[in-house]
């Protein structure tokens, strides 16, 4: 199921979340509170980018490619979101 949150407390969305008892988060928003959220949901596998601090709350943790120099390398979302579902074994 996909679900879009669009609010700003992730106690509530924890608290929605646990409730559908997912097994599996796939994280495609870099965002810290998401990841929390799912994290304070007690899903078991929450996949997503190891970027903004939120690597602590992921189970599989993909690393986003880099420049030479060690920063994010640029990508379209389209790319970025295949990296996802390729790290998941998706054929695309």
């Amino acid at each position: 199921e996909w679900i879009e949150y669009i609010g700003k407390n992730i106690f509530k969305l924890a608290g929605r979340l646990k409730k559908e008892n997912f097994s599996t988060a796939i994280l495609f928003k870099n965002s810290f509170s998401s990841a929390l959220a799912v994290m304070l949901a007690g899903i078991d596998r929450r996949v997503g980018y190891t970027r903004d601090f939120r690597g602590a709350f992921l189970t599989d943790k993909i690393e986003p490619a880099k420049d030479p120099n060690g920063k994010f390398k640029a990508a379209s979302m389209v790319d970025y979101y295949l990296g996802i579902t390729s790290w998941l074994g998706c054929e695309a």
